[in-house]
């Protein structure tokens, strides 16, 4: 792939391919997913307005009853599973390479915030490794500090055959 199309990590970026393709693979491709991005907001609001629900059961269950605290447990998890969900969009878009690791190490250190939102250059600053490596084209020759045969592999073999 062009380095044009590489995002420095572990691939291409999308962003910078799709700009470059026509238009009209660019509307196949948002033609395809504008459902799937509905889809997934739909979902999201249906379980912020779930969330929002437990809470107002447990807020008329009577205080420090077992009916109260499975409530707002489960209303917590809710929010909880948000929140992951919404950190890892972006630090899939960031280039994550791990995404639960990442989740872990963010909230450890105290990156994410009670909605999800986190600063992904602070948490690429503190865990590098979570994050791709740039690649390198690699070729025949690549880790054995010699260039690839030139001509191609018979060459090579003809030439270490004395022919």
């Amino acid at each position: 792939m062009p380095d044009s199309v590489t995002n420095g990590n572990s691939g291409p970026d999308y962003e910078t391919w799709f700009n470059q393709q026509p238009d009209d693979v660019k509307g196949l491709i948002e033609g395809h997913t504008t459902g799937l991005k509905s889809a997934l907001d739909k979902e999201r609001s249906e379980r912020k307005e779930f969330e929002k629900q437990l809470r107002i059961a447990a807020s008329e269950q009577e205080k420090g009853s077992e009916a109260r605290k499975l409530l707002e447990g489960q209303a917590d998890r809710m929010a909880l599973l948000e929140r992951q969900a919404a950190f890892f969009d972006a630090a899939h878009t960031a280039g994550a390479t791990n995404l639960k690791l990442a989740w872990l190490a963010a909230v450890d250190a105290g990156l994410v915030d009670d909605k999800g939102q986190v600063d992904m250059d602070k948490v690429k600053a503190a865990f590098p490794q979570l994050f791709g490596a740039k690649t390198v084209a690699g070729n025949a020759g690549a880790g054995t500090g010699d260039d690839p045969p030139k001509g191609g592999m018979n060459a090579y073999i003809r030439k270490s055959a004395g022919r």
